[in-house]
This record gives C-alpha cells, structure tokens and sequence, in this order.
C-alpha cells in the first residue's frame, strides 16, 4: 500500500507540479492577454510582491519566470525518473523556495505575508514528501545501493 502510494502519488505530485511551475513561468515570461487562464497563471507569483514597481518591474519578472522555470524542469524530471538522487535535489528545490519567500517575507519585507505563509507552508509539506519518497521505495536510507529492485 504505502509502496503504491511513494511509486505512484509522489511522482504525479512532481510532475503536476512542475508541469505547474513551468507554465507560470512561461505565462510571466509570455504575458499572454488573450488567454484568461494564461493571465491568471502569470500574475499569481509577481502579485506576491507588495509594491506594485516590484510586481511590474520586467527584470524581476523576467528573474521569477526563469526561476520558476528552473525548478519546474528539476521538479518534473524527478517525477518522471525513478533516481534517488533527483528525489533528494527536488526536495531542495522546495525547501530553497520555502526559504527564499520567507526571507523576503521577514527581512527584504518586499511580499505579502498571507500568500507568502501559504506558499511556503506547502512547498515545505512538499519537499518533507519528496524526501521521504527513498522511504517508501527503499524502505530506508540507504546511499549505496539507490537502485531499484523489485
């Protein structure tokens, strides 16, 4: 049971949310105004800033695209692979984006705290997922022998 859910779940939550990640990214670098979806999409992560001149500054939403962007490609090809090593690099990919919003929220105190609490709690709860995925596959952690065997 718990092995279905670490090989079939986890996965789909990487992929959905990289897939998730990329789009935004693509929707920010794109600004798409003809798609209601595509610019709902591009405006969720640059409305997290407070001060409009930050939210609609081109560069920064250029950098936030590519970041997005990053992650997404990280997050999608961990869902897609079965390596224990991409898991681990997935899981930081959430705990660096949990980190980054907080210390904007706490000391650049350039974002909304409500959208910034609820983006970091969950990416947090993510990547505490992500990393436990070699629990449920190889029922511990253990470096040396990563691979599979069913």
């Amino acid at each position: 049971m718990y092995r279905w859910i670490w090989m079939n779940v986890v996965p789909a939550i990487l992929i959905l949310n990289g897939l998730y990640d990329i789009l935004c990214g693509c929707c920010i670098l794109w600004q798409c105004e003809t798609i209601q979806l595509f610019v709902y999409l591009g405006s969720l992560h640059p409305t997290m800033f407070i001060e409009p001149n930050h939210s609609n500054h081109p560069v920064i939403r250029r950098l936030l695209a590519y970041w997005l962007f990053t992650y997404g490609l990280v997050r999608l090809f961990a869902g897609m692979t079965e390596e224990f090593y991409l898991d681990i690099v997935a899981a930081i990919t959430y705990f660096l984006e949990a980190f980054c919003y907080e210390y904007e929220r706490w000391i650049g105190q350039t974002v909304i705290h409500e959208k910034t609490t609820f983006v970091s709690v969950f990416s947090f709860i993510l990547g505490v997922i992500v990393i436990s995925r070699p629990f449920g596959v190889y029922g511990y952690w253990n470096l040396g022998s990563h691979k599979k065997e069913y």
